[in-house]
């Protein structure tokens, strides 16, 4: 609840950068509302994407920076939310004038916010979006748990959905996140193949029109059930379009969290080993993600690939995504709450290293990816490959933790050395929590 002491009365909440991340911040914010309905709540959004939330009608007004002046300012705003930490603005001067400036304490934010959240590194790069942003509102007062918080939701009328339209986003925001034109041919053939009632509709933005005209050409006869759309719809005819889709094929980017919030069902590759599952999973029951360590050396620096071998465009096959798309449809292994998402999401996300048979075995029959790492000479490579690859956690007190040590895994994010977890029994409840916390998910401990 709102604490007594402050109960705002016009709050000023900004992000301004990608349309995923702006999507994220409506959970937080919707609840804000619905337990605080007298406060007029304004947002400032990139002229980009401002006109998706000028649906949500309990948004009193969307701005764009170029209208935040020194009269916007002077509206009587009391509190102010920065959802990212980039600097959006060239008002701080008069944003300081704001009674309850709430942010995250990076760089320049210190200099004009009085309600900062402390960076933790690890947690910040694995704690889900949504709840990050439920931090910052808890700084104001307000608190809430993790089944109070909605899923995203457009004001929108649901389209008609005749026929089989199946959508596939050829796009993404990074080049490390796409998906291999190769596959993405096989994968429409597939598609129209199996359903032969279907119809492929292509999506994705400007950039990407060769990729699509040469997949339009490469699928020969197919061709003339496959809508290419790519580099040919705004925002708000992206939104409009996939309320018509029976199901969508997107990457890590935003599109996969407009249909999110349009309860739209989809298959969402997360390909690059960077971005984080556990944080940038779709808020959505019905998304399936279908995530693989790609056998590459090098450690991703998103949003674009310094290796023109491009490997991890190609580790997950065509035929694994047919197979999802068919569960989805069929509403096989369906989650029913956002809890049970997110442990999926962090049993996928996250990998386990132990020398010790019995821990890797109990792990593996609760879902985790666990990996047995003899006490032998390769066990050094075997945790390098590992690191390489995805996170990692090492349970080990041993000689597995002082390989890591001396390879100086240490200093990476994600390697944890949850050795008090094997004081007498070991007790894989107990892990898990330790794990849930550590990785800034203490609601699933």
């Amino acid at each position: 609840m709102i604490q007594k002491s402050f109960q705002p009365k016009k709050l000023l909440a900004i992000r301004t950068d990608h349309l995923g991340d702006l999507l994220l911040t409506l959970p937080a914010l919707n609840l804000f509302k619905e337990r605080t309905p007298t406060c007029e709540l304004h947002m400032v959004a990139s002229e980009s994407y401002a006109a998706v939330l000028r649906h949500l009608s309990w948004l009193k007004q969307v701005w764009i920076p170029s209208e935040v002046d020194e009269a916007f300012l002077r509206q009587g705003f009391d509190s102010y939310l920065a959802f990212w930490e980039q600097e959006p603005l060239n008002q701080n001067s008069l944003i300081q004038k704001i009674p309850f400036r709430a942010g995250y304490r990076r760089g320049w934010q210190r200099s004009y916010l009085n309600l900062a959240l402390p960076h933790q590194h690890i947690r910040a790069s694995y704690r889900p979006q949504v709840l990050q942003n439920l931090d910052l509102l808890a700084m104001l007062g307000f608190k809430a748990t993790l089944e109070e918080l909605p899923l995203i939701t457009l004001d929108h009328s649901k389209a008609g959905t005749a026929g089989w339209r199946i959508g596939i986003c050829i796009d993404t925001a990074g080049s490390d996140r796409r998906y291999a034109l190769a596959h993405i041919n096989m994968l429409t053939q597939d598609i129209l193949k199996k359903w032969p009632q279907s119809t492929v509709v292509l999506l994705g933005t400007g950039r990407s029109t060769s990729q699509a005209e040469e997949l339009i050409r490469a699928i020969g006869p197919l061709a003339l059930r496959v809508e290419n759309l790519v580099g040919k719809t705004t925002v708000e005819e992206l939104l409009a379009l996939c309320k018509t889709l029976r199901i969508l094929v997107v990457g890590n980017t935003g599109p996969a969290h407009l249909a999110a919030a349009l309860d739209i069902p989809q298959v969402t590759l997360f390909i690059a080993q960077a971005p984080s599952l556990t944080r940038w999973g779709p808020w959505s029951l019905k998304a399936r993600i279908l995530k693989r360590s790609p056998a590459c050396d090098f450690v991703c620096r998103p949003p674009e690939c310094d290796q023109g071998a491009r490997i991890c465009e190609l580790d997950i096959h065509p035929a694994q995504v047919l197979d999802a798309i068919a569960a989805v449809l069929a509403q096989a292994q369906q989650v029913n709450s956002m809890r049970e998402q997110l442990t999926q999401f962090a049993k996928q996300g996250i990998a386990i290293a132990s020398s010790q048979t019995q821990v890797v075995e109990t792990l593996r029959a609760r879902g985790w990816q666990a990996h047995l790492i003899p006490k032998s000479k390769d066990a050094a490579e075997r945790l390098r490959f590992l690191k390489a690859r995805q996170t990692l956690v090492c349970v080990d007190s041993g000689p597995l933790l002082r390989w890591i040590e001396r390879l100086r895994l240490s200093n990476h994010v994600g390697v944890l050395p949850l050795y008090d977890s094997f004081k007498g029994d070991w007790d894989v409840q107990h892990f898990e929590g330790c794990l849930y916390r550590y990785f800034g998910m203490e609601e699933l401990a």
